[in-house]
């Protein structure tokens, strides 16, 4: 059970379907180039680099991290806490960890609000599913943290892991190249 904006909200083990609050943020301009952000590989044995993409914060001031992790042939954006040393990402209704992950290193980003669900053409992409759809890098405010996740664009959803549960919104903010 969690208390969202006043409401109570009972976690099953579905996905659960939310309207988060988004803090609003500055448009960007600019075209996507290729060579501008790239993963690299993290297992949490070597420092952060320091170009990593901060996507937010925990309910508890921790930061955290835009990562890209591996699963059942997926590859799916992921939120990484170097503290803890490791990755969570949305999959099948549930969070799920894991140990080693990509981090996304750039220091030229912005977030901007989801308009309808559209995908600007300087979004970057965060991964693909196994049939392979594009997935973008998203992020909400959700139960006291800013949370990042995977933006799935048919379905017009940001899903985040939290809670041992696959959450998603349609209120959300896009990872773009400034």
């Amino acid at each position: 059970m969690v208390n969202l904006n006043g409401n109570t909200i009972h976690l099953q083990n579905a996905k659960l379907q939310i309207q988060a609050i988004v803090a609003p943020s500055a448009s960007s301009n600019g075209a996507l180039h290729k060579d501008e952000a790239h993963w690299q590989h993290w297992d949490g044995s070597q420092p952060l680099p320091p170009d990593a993409v901060q996507a937010g914060r925990d309910t508890n001031g921790v930061l955290i991290y835009v990562g890209q992790v591996s699963h059942e042939g997926n590859l799916l954006p992921a939120k990484v806490f170097p503290n803890a040393r490791c990755a969570l990402f949305a999959y099948d209704g549930e969070e799920l960890r894991t140990i080693s992950c990509q981090l996304l290193c750039c220091r030229n980003v912005s977030w901007v609000d989801a308009l309808d669900g559209s995908i600007p053409n300087n979004a970057i992409p965060g991964g693909r599913t196994a049939s392979g759809e594009v997935l973008y890098i998203g992020r909400t405010s959700f139960c006291g943290s800013v949370t990042p996740g995977k933006v799935v664009p048919s379905e017009r959803k940001l899903y985040i892991p939290y809670g041992s549960c696959e959450v998603a919104t349609k209120h959300y903010e896009l990872l773009v190249l400034k």
